[in-house]
């Protein structure tokens, strides 16, 4: 099996090409860099045809709302999280559930 290197941009445009009746929700991941190169990744995910976006979980809610008014107008399935276990209830203090929440549900 050959793997080539692709970029999530380059599949983003190849789907939006080929297959026009197909959706593509892009991912940010809000703790891979500085949110200045994350909003950089955003903006070609959009240029490439991305019909909106998925998070990774937010573990601030104070970070969440800066990307809340950076994608306004975006479609975006935020990513919340707070915790409740016997280590991460130290760390963060909160009880531990996961939940996606949007104005539609809509997955392709």
């Amino acid at each position: 099996m050959r793997l080539f290197p692709t970029e999530s941009t380059d599949v983003i445009w190849k789907f939006g090409h080929e297959m026009p009746d197909i959706k593509v929700y892009a991912g940010i991941d809000q703790y891979r860099s500085s949110m200045k190169q994350e909003q950089y990744r955003i903006k070609r995910k959009l240029q490439a045809g991305a019909a909106g976006f998925f998070t990774q979980p937010f573990f601030d809610m104070r970070l969440l709302d800066m990307y809340r008014e950076m994608l306004d107008g975006t479609e975006v399935y935020w990513g919340r999280f707070s915790g409740h276990d016997t280590g991460i209830e130290k760390l963060l203090g909160t009880k531990r559930t996961t939940s996606f929440f949007s104005k539609r549900i809509f997955f392709v």
